[in-house]
Formats: structure tokens, C-alpha cells, sequence
């Protein structure tokens, strides 16, 4: 079992690792992604749909379970988030898709795992610098001070709960088996190889 450690410092970092690791895969894969909420595991997967030639908008399947993509190779896209148990139809699929690259986020609540599983974790570092979101004024009336809302109002009937990405550095481990991933030397010299 091999290890690979990257560190990215924003969304658009950790998209263009999916890329990366897209064109490294070899189906049929399995890919299972686990991180807390916002660690960026959509993100993540844009970027391996992206560097599949997927042109559609990917969004993270909390509310559907599944979405599937017509890319280069079929992607099927899955999240486990709201289920309490993973049934047996869920783990047979996995089993169906022999010429596609699975991606499940919140993997971890999946008791069972197919023989060629990618296990990628990603966890945010905490940042010691603070942001206009952890700045607090002085003096509250002071409404230049105040952090304006960024980015898009989110809501669960519209947008996926992983679609809330965070900024900020964040560590992504991939575990594999030989075989299963390819990785170009431009990529695998920006990783860092831990034993198990």
C-alpha cells in the first residue's frame, strides 16, 4: 500500500489535484473520499471530472445519492451523508460500474469497500492567520470593520451540503494499491510519501 501526502492552499489548488489525479486513475477504480464537512471533497471531485472532459457543472449528491457523468470514462458520483446504513443495492452498484471511476464522498460509513479502492482523506490545517471572517471589530458599531458575506447563499434544497467548500490550507492523503493509480512525475514529486 503506498501513501501520498499533498498539501493545498485554496479551492482552486485542490481542483487542479483532481485534475491530476484524474488523468493518474485507472479504471475501473473506486474512489472513496473522507474529510469533515467543507474539507473540500466536491471540490476535489470537480477537478477529476474536469480533467475527465466532463463539461457539465459537478455537484455533490447529498439529497440525490447519485450522480452519474458521460466523461472520458464514466464517472459514477455518490454521497453517503445522509444514510445510516449502506444497503446492499448501494455496494452492488460499485460492483456494476467496470469501466467507470466511482466517487464516494463520506466513505467512511460504508462498512465494505471494493478490491480496487482508492481511499483519499482530506483534512483542513488550521490557519494561525486570521481572516476577515475571524476579525472582530472593536467596536461593533463600526461597520467598515464587519466581514461582508462572501460567496452564494446556500440552501439544502438548492445546493449540496459539500458545495459550502472552506479556503484554506488543506492535507490530502491518497492510499492505494499498485496499480490502481498512475501518477506523472510532476505530480508524484509534489507529494510526500509516508509509510503506513
Amino acid at each position: 500500500m503506498t501513501i501520498l501526502v499533498w498539501r493545498t492552499r485554496s479551492e482552486e489548488e485542490t481542483v487542479s489535484l483532481g485534475r491530476a489525479l484524474a488523468l493518474a486513475l485507472v479504471p475501473p477504480v473506486w474512489v472513496g473520499l473522507t474529510g469533515p464537512l467543507g474539507a473540500g471533497k466536491t471540490r476535489l471531485v470537480q477537478g477529476i471530472a474536469d480533467g475527465l472532459h466532463y463539461p457539465g457543472r459537478v455537484r455533490s449528491p447529498t439529497f440525490v445519492l447519485e450522480n452519474r457523468y458521460a466523461a472520458s470514462v464514466p464517472i459514477v458520483h455518490q454521497d453517503l451523508y445522509r444514510l445510516s446504513d449502506v444497503d446492499e443495492e448501494i455496494l452492488a452498484g460499485w460492483e456494476e460500474n467496470v469501466d467507470a471511476i466511482v466517487l464516494v464522498e463520506w466513505a467512511e460509513r460504508a462498512d465494505e469497500r471494493p478490491e480496487r479502492a482508492v481511499s483519499i482523506e482530506i483534512t483542513p490545517i488550521e490557519s494561525t492567520t486570521p481572516t476577515a471572517e475571524t476579525l472582530q471589530p472593536e467596536d461593533a458599531s463600526d461597520s467598515s470593520m464587519r466581514p461582508s458575506p462572501a460567496g452564494p447563499a446556500v440552501t439544502p434544497d438548492v445546493a449540496a451540503v459539500d458545495d459550502v467548500d472552506q479556503q484554506g490550507e488543506r492535507e490530502i492523503r491518497v492510499r492505494f494499491a499498485p496499480g490502481l493509480l498512475r501518477l506523472d512525475q510532476t505530480t508524484r514529486a509534489a507529494a510526500t510519501e509516508v509509510s503506513a
